[in-house]
């Protein structure tokens, strides 16, 4: 799926090799290859759309409750995701989320 978003959004295949290798590495690991996008379940689900939303290096990324409907410990690699990504690259990043705990932890302003 990565592959294709990439494809779509005109990264060339060596970028877009290194993006899909590390996004899957960190964060998309637990997600199988052979399994339909409608199959997987909500923390599947998310984790997937925050690996299609960095695809590009966005200058902007907007997460929307990107902790709701998340296990725990997906929950931590999301923070640990995030967290990589901001020192990084250069992605502002603005988070919704009804819980202020679950901003702060990725706040530097």
């Amino acid at each position: 799926m990565l592959d294709l978003v990439a494809r779509l959004r005109g990264i060339t295949p060596v970028a877009n090799r290194r993006l899909v290798v590390s996004s899957t590495l960190m964060l998309l690991s637990p997600l199988q290859g052979d399994k339909l996008c409608g199959d997987y379940t909500g923390t599947e689900q998310k984790l997937l759309s925050l690996g299609i939303a960095i695809v590009g290096v966005p200058p902007i990324l907007l997460l929307d409750e990107p902790y709701s409907d998340v296990e725990p410990f997906f929950r931590h690699q999301i923070v640990r995701f995030l967290q990589i990504l901001k020192s990084v690259r250069a992605t502002t990043m603005v988070i919704s989320a009804h819980r202020l705990s679950h901003c702060e932890e990725l706040c530097d302003r």
